[in-house]
C-alpha cells in the first residue's frame, strides 16, 4: 500500500466544524513523522484554519445545505465528487475520517470506488434522536481499520461483524488535543466576548434534534427561560451557534434571537469559532449546558460539569461530571442546583492520551494489511 519512496500517505478529511479539532491533532502528530506524509482538508466550508491545505466548498453549498433535507443530499453528492477528485490528484494510502457525520460519508464511498482503505475514528459510539447512528455504522461497514474510544464501542463493532483485528481502543483524539492545546489568557477570552474580569459565565452549545421529545421551537424556549434565570443569577451566557444541519438556519437564529432579548449578558459566537477558542471559552466558563458531545469529550479534561439535555448524546459512555435531564424546565432547574451542590471527580472513560501517536503507528503499519474484500471469514 505504500508508496516507491515507503511513507504513508494519509488523507484526512473532515466533515465539518464537528469534527476538524480532533482530526487537526492527528495531522499535527503526523506531520513531525517522517514515516508519513499528511494531508487534512474539509468539506464543510470555514475560514482558513493553519493547516487547511483546500477550501473544498464554497458559500453557496453552505447556504443550500442549511435548507432542507435536498440541499443536505445536493451537498453530499458534491461532496463525492470533490472527494474522489482529490483522491485522484493525493493519491492516498489511507483515507481518515471520524464520527457520525453525515458529511463524511463522501470520502468513504469516493475511497471505495477508487479501492483506497479507509480508517475510522471514533465507530461504536451511541447517540439518539439524529441520524447520527445509521452514518456511523454505515462508515463502519465502509472501513477497514477501526480506532475507537472505549471497549464498549469495540464490541459494538465487532457486532456489525468488523474484523476484532481491525479494531483498536486507542482512547479519544480529544485528549491530545486538550493537552496539547494553545493556552489563551482569561482577561483576553473575557475581553474578547465583551465580559470584564470579575464576570462569571456558562457556555451553552447546542444543536438541533429531530427525534427529540420536543420539537425546536419548544427547545428555544426552553432554553430562553433558562438563560432569563443564568443570567438572573449573576453569570453570563455564551451562545455557540449549530453545526450545518437540515433544521440548523431555524435553531440559529431562535439562538440569535434569546441572546438579543439581553445582549449586555449573553452573547453568540460564530460557528466558525475554531477549536482553539472553543477549548478556550469551556477553559474559562463554569459549566456547559446543551446537547453537544463536547460537554462529554472535552468538559471533564477542564474540569468543568455538563448539563446534558435531551435524547442526542442518550448512550454515550460519560463521566461522574455529566448530568443528564430531559427538556423541561423543573428537571434542568434542579440540575443548575445539583451543580452547586455536587463535588466531582471527573471520571473519564475515554483515555489518557497518546491517541494520536498509537493510531498512526497502527495506521501505518496495518493498511499493507488491509483486505479491501472484506472477505467473510
Amino acid at each position: 500500500m505504500r508508496n516507491s519512496s515507503g511513507v504513508s500517505r494519509l488523507l484526512i478529511v473532515s466533515g465539518s466544524r464537528a469534527d476538524y479539532g480532533l482530526l487537526e491533532t492527528l495531522h499535527r502528530e503526523a506531520m513531525v513523522r517522517t514515516d508519513c506524509l499528511s494531508e487534512l482538508v474539509r468539506l464543510a466550508p470555514s475560514q482558513p484554519y493553519r493547516f487547511l491545505s483546500r477550501d473544498l466548498v464554497g458559500s453557496a453549498a453552505r447556504e443550500n445545505f442549511a435548507r432542507g433535507e435536498s440541499r443536505v443530499l445536493e451537498f453530499v453528492s458534491d461532496a463525492i465528487e470533490t472527494s474522489s477528485q482529490l483522491i485522484g490528484s493525493f493519491h492516498p494510502d489511507v483515507v481518515v475520517v471520524l464520527g457520525d457525520r453525515i458529511e463524511i460519508l463522501a470520502p468513504c464511498i469516493a475511497a471505495t470506488v477508487w479501492r483506497i482503505p479507509v480508517a475510522h475514528f471514533c465507530g461504536g459510539d451511541v447517540g439518539a434522536g439524529t441520524i447520527d447512528n445509521l452514518i456511523r455504522s454505515a462508515v463502519s461497514k465502509l472501513a477497514h481499520l477501526h480506532f475507537v474510544t472505549h471497549e464498549e464501542a469495540a464490541r459494538r463493532v465487532t457486532e456489525l461483524g468488523e474484523d476484532p483485528s481491525r479494531i483498536f481502543n486507542v482512547g479519544s483524539l480529544a485528549v491530545d488535543g486538550w493537552q496539547r492545546r494553545m493556552v489563551l489568557n482569561r482577561e483576553q477570552v473575557l475581553s474578547e466576548l465583551g465580559f470584564t474580569s470579575l464576570d462569571r459565565f456558562c457556555l451553552v452549545t447546542c444543536h438541533p434534534c429531530a427525534l427529540d421529545e420536543k420539537p425546536d421551537s419548544e427547545v428555544i424556549s426552553v432554553l430562553r427561560e433558562m438563560i432569563r434565570e443564568i443570567t438572573e443569577n449573576g453569570r453570563k451566557v455564551v451562545l455557540t451557534l449549530p453545526n450545518l444541519e437540515v433544521r440548523s438556519r431555524e435553531f440559529e437564529s431562535g439562538l440569535k434571537l434569546i441572546a438579543e432579548d439581553d445582549p449586555h449578558r449573553a452573547v453568540v459566537v460564530t460557528n466558525e469559532l475554531g477549536h482553539t477558542r472553543y477549548l478556550a471559552y469551556l477553559e474559562y466558563a463554569d459549566f456547559i449546558l446543551g446537547n453537544s458531545s463536547s460537554g462529554l469529550y472535552e468538559a471533564p479534561l477542564a474540569r468543568k460539569p455538563t448539563i446534558n439535555i435531551g435524547f442526542r448524546q442518550r448512550g454515550r459512555s460519560h463521566g461522574d461530571s455529566v448530568i443528564h435531564c430531559s427538556w423541561d424546565v423543573l428537571e434542568i432547574r434542579e440540575a443548575l442546583r445539583a451543580l452547586e451542590d455536587c463535588d466531582f471527580a471527573f471520571t473519564y472513560p475515554y483515555g489518557v492520551g497518546g491517541t494520536a501517536s498509537r493510531a498512526l503507528d497502527l495506521m501505518i503499519r496495518k493498511t499493507p494489511e488491509v483486505d479491501l474484500e472484506k472477505k467473510p471469514k
